[in-house]
C-alpha cells in the first residue's frame, strides 16, 4: 500500500524507506529457490494502488501517521500508554523513516 521497504530493526526501533530504485528484471526471473523479497510483493501492490500515484515521500509521510493512529487505536482498546516518535530524514534521493519507543 506504502511502497516501503523494512531495512533495519534496532531494539524497538524500525527504519523503513521509500524511494528505492525497482529491480529491472522481474521478479519471477530470479535464480531459481531464493524466495520473492516483500519489497517486490509490495511493489506489485502499490502499482494498482490508487496511493502509489502520490510521491514516495508523501507515501512515508502517510506511514508514519498511520503508525501514530494505529497505536493510538490500539491504546484505547486495551487502556495502555504506549508512545512512538517518528524521524524523516532526506539527506539521499530516498527518504528514511525511524520509528519506535526508544528514538
Amino acid at each position: 500500500m506504502y511502497d516501503i521497504e523494512k531495512i533495519k530493526t534496532i531494539g524497538a526501533t524500525y527504519m523503513v524507506v521509500s524511494g528505492l530504485p525497482k529491480p529491472e528484471v522481474p521478479s519471477d526471473q530470479y535464480a531459481t529457490g531464493r524466495r520473492k523479497s516483500k519489497f517486490h510483493a509490495a511493489a506489485a501492490m502499490a502499482s494498482e494502488s490508487p496511493e502509489s500515484v502520490k510521491p514516495h515521500y508523501v507515501r512515508l509521510a502517510l506511514f508514519g501517521i498511520a503508525v501514530i493512529q494505529r497505536l493510538t487505536m490500539l491504546n484505547e482498546e486495551f487502556g495502555t500508554n504506549y508512545t512512538c516518535r517518528i524521524g524523516i530524514d532526506s539527506k539521499f534521493p530516498f527518504f528514511c523513516l525511524c520509528f519506535g519507543g526508544n528514538l
